[in-house]
């Protein structure tokens, strides 16, 4: 572009010449042509210097381009050589590297043995760190856990306060507390609003919650005090008066008591308000006695109102056993010394309170143990030693009592503790004059699933299971000592132990729906002692004990009385059985025990506008069977005892009015299936099979004996008896 601009500049410049040459000499006609020649030839002059200009131009152009290929040759040479000579270097370096690898390939079992040293060597020094941190870091780790337990030391204002060994155990102050390990000591809580959580650990002791508090929580772990004699009356918990008290799976696990004491209790509770919940508790055991061992301790003690049982599990402790008479110094002609008495088995749950639940629970109440023996009278040249009475057996102690109003008992198991054995008496010593035979002690009674005593109204027992404990067997008497010339009386056999009833209901408007309750069989009589030598005297086998009705319903005041028992299953249990007589020989044998009456079914004692529906009654008790005279060896026959009685499906006494029964299912009666002795009675709609030879109806004026397939009854003086069948 710029030649060009050059090209025009030279033509303007050369036109512009010949103008001003032209005006020197003006000529028409030759100024005229010396223009055009002027024109001419500087066109001339312009062309040849074009030629010359761009001959020049495109020569250093193609020198320009002849320069860069060159440049570019030379470029591509060096890099070229380059690249090879890197190459070489590649080739050369990494020739060496796998040379290199492959050495350490072949060092590898090396290597491998290395390692093996090396993890020896870690493993040991690992253990030894191991030693260090078990012997050294337990206090560390004590600390840690008792961090973690203070929710990260505490900076939160409801994180617990850690309670140790050596922490003050009296807790004066609101908050949140936890264990941080298991403890020895008592707690006694003297401020409301206290949350204590065991932490799945164990309270070597007691915890107190003293009177009039609030908002009270125990949770998470183990009570087991130690058995202690000094404290035993205080329960492993006790929560004085006060409200808003919560007990939530807690296992409670009390020792067993020396010394005669009473066993420990459970849980004593006087607040209102309170819920024991998802809880194991065992109270301890009464201890033994030379006298009268102690009674087992209660479950759950309660004299609060408002109070809910759930979930949980409670036993009552056993009795102690009657301690064993001790032996007379040998030839000492001393009598022996008694047996003990044994303890009754300590109540599952003891209630004085109102408005109380218990609900979906296992409650057990303790066995009564066994009376200790007496131990026999001394020898002696002249004049022996008496035998020595054994101890009686404890009774079983009662699953539930109660004896307050609006008590709820909903789907429970219950079960009664058994009566004890009564001891053996001891035998009389040998001598010119024998020793006479120690009496025997009885059988405990059976225990009494749920007792609802007088002051109990409106109660409701509901989806359970209840089952009586038997009646303890009773011991056999002391023989007196024979071969001698002169001998003493030989003891008595003790009696046997009563069964247990299911529900003993001495309270008003008690409703039992859906339940099954089963009594407890009695104990049998214990056998006579024999009098085998001269001059001496057999005696007489004990009697049998009662056996449990399943309910028995005897209301004081009974003009109040309204109870309904609804859709139930029942069992009677037998008598016990007569002990048998002892043997005599120079003299009669001993007469036969008495055998105890069988259990009803429902025996309505006392009470009123008693309903008794839709239930099934499977079994009545038959009466025990007479204890047979002892065995005659010379001396005389002696006498039979008596049988026991047998009872009812449903006995209904004199002093039970306007008794309502229907649509019941009677069956395995012993006696009557139904035995109205009130005359005021509805009977209607009843079946009755598979029954002893007693007629299935005994309706008071109207009496009479079904025939089969069933008999309409007319209504007698005062009655309404409405038709009842007897299947064949």
């Amino acid at each position: 572009m710029k030649k060009q601009f050059l090209l025009y500049g030279v033509i303007v410049s050369s036109f512009f010449n010949i103008s001003i040459n032209a005006l020197v000499n003006p000529q028409p006609g030759e100024n005229l042509w010396h223009i055009a020649a002027a024109i001419g030839t500087e066109l001339d002059q312009l062309a040849v210097s074009s030629s010359q200009c761009c001959a020049g131009t495109f020569t250093t152009i193609e020198g320009l381009q002849n320069t860069l290929s060159s440049k570019i040759d030379l470029c591509c040479f060096t890099l070229n050589s380059k690249i090879d000579a890197l190459t070489g270097d590649i080739v050369s370096d990494f020739s060496g590297t796998f040379t290199v690898l492959q050495l350490i390939d072949n060092d590898v079992l090396t290597a491998s043995s290395k390692i093996d040293l090396c993890c020896a060597t870690l493993n040991s020094k690992i253990d030894s760190l191991a030693g260090i941190v078990v012997t050294d870091f337990a206090g560390t780790f004590t600390s840690i856990a008792a961090i973690q337990c203070s929710g990260g030391g505490g900076s939160s204002p409801c994180a617990p306060t850690p309670l140790s060994q050596s922490s003050s155990l009296i807790i004066n102050a609101s908050g949140n507390y936890c264990l941080s390990q298991d403890i020895t000591g008592n707690i006694s809580i003297t401020a409301s609003d206290v949350t204590i959580d065991l932490n799945n650990r164990s309270l070597f002791g007691t915890i107190d919650v003293a009177t009039g508090l609030t908002n009270i929580n125990i949770q998470n772990g183990y009570v087991a005090p130690n058995s202690d004699i000094t404290d035993a009356t205080h329960a492993a918990i006790k929560i004085n008066s006060g409200a808003d008290i919560k007990i939530n799976q807690c296992f409670i696990l009390c020792a067993m008591n020396n010394f005669g004491v009473n066993g420990r209790g459970g849980i004593d509770n006087a607040a209102s308000n309170v819920i024991i919940e998802d809880c194991l508790i065992q109270a301890g055991v009464g201890g033994s006695s030379l006298s009268t061992a102690g009674s087992g301790g209660i479950g759950i003690n309660n004299t609060g109102n408002f109070v809910k049982i759930t979930e949980s599990t409670i036993r009552g402790g056993n009795g102690g056993k009657g301690a064993d008479g001790a032996a007379p110094p040998s030839n000492s002609g001393q009598n022996g010394n008694p047996g003990g008495n044994a303890g009754s088995g300590g109540i599952g749950i003891n209630n004085f309170g109102s408005n109380v639940c218990i609900i979906d629970c296992k409650i057990q109440s303790g066995f009564g143990n066994s009376g200790g023996n007496g131990s026999s009278g001394a020898d002696n040249i002249n004049n022996a030693g008496n035998g020595a009475s054994a101890g009686s057996g404890g009774n079983g102690g009662q699953a539930v009592y109660t004896n307050n109003a609006n008590v709820l008992i909903i789907e429970n198991q219950i079960v009664a503790g058994i009566g004890g054995a009564g001891g053996k008496g001891g035998n009389g010593g040998f001598a010119a004059i024998g020793g006479a035979g120690g009496n025997a002690g009885n059988g405990g009674a059976g225990g009494i699933g749920i007792f609802l005593d007088t002051n109990s109204s409106s109660a409701q027992i509901i989806r359970s299971k209840i089952l009586a404990a038997n009646g303890g067997l009773a011991g056999d008497g002391g023989d007196s000592e024979p071969n001698s010339s002169v001998n003493g009386t030989a003891g008595i056999g003790g009696n046997g132990g009563d069964g247990g009833k299911a529900i003993l209901n001495k309270g008003l408007n008690t409703q039992i729906l859906k339940s099954t309750a089963i009594a407890g069989r009695a104990g049998d009589g214990g056998f006579g002692g024999a009098a085998p030598g001269s001059d001496s005297f057999a005696n007489k086998g004990g009697n049998g004990g009662l056996g449990g009705d399943s309910i028995n319903i005897d209301s004081i005041n009974i003009a109040a009385d309204q109870s309904l028992i609804f859709e139930c299953s029942i069992q009677g249990k037998n008598g016990g059985n007569g002990g048998r007589g002892g043997a005599g020989e120079s003299n009669p044998a001993g007469d036969g025990g008495n055998g105890g009456n069988g259990g009803a079914g429902i025996f309505c004692v006392n009470g009123n506008l008693i309903k008794i529906r839709n239930c099934s009654i499977d079994q009545s008790g038959a009466g025990g069977t007479f204890g047979p005279a002892g065995i005659d060896e010379g001396g005389g026959p002696g006498n039979n005892g008596s049988a026991g009685n047998a009872l009812d499906g449903i006995n209904i006494s004199a002093t039970c009015n306007n008794t309502e029964i229907n649509d019941c299912s009677i069956s395995n009666c012993a006696a009557f299936a139904i035995n109205d002795l009130a005359g005021s009675s509805t009977i209607y709609g009843n079946f009755a099979y598979d029954n002893t030879s007693f007629p299935a109806y005994s309706l008071g004026a109207s009496a009479a004996v079904d025939a089969t397939g069933g008999t309409a009854f007319a209504p007698g003086a005062g009655t309404s008896k409405l038709q009842n069948i007897r299947k064949p």
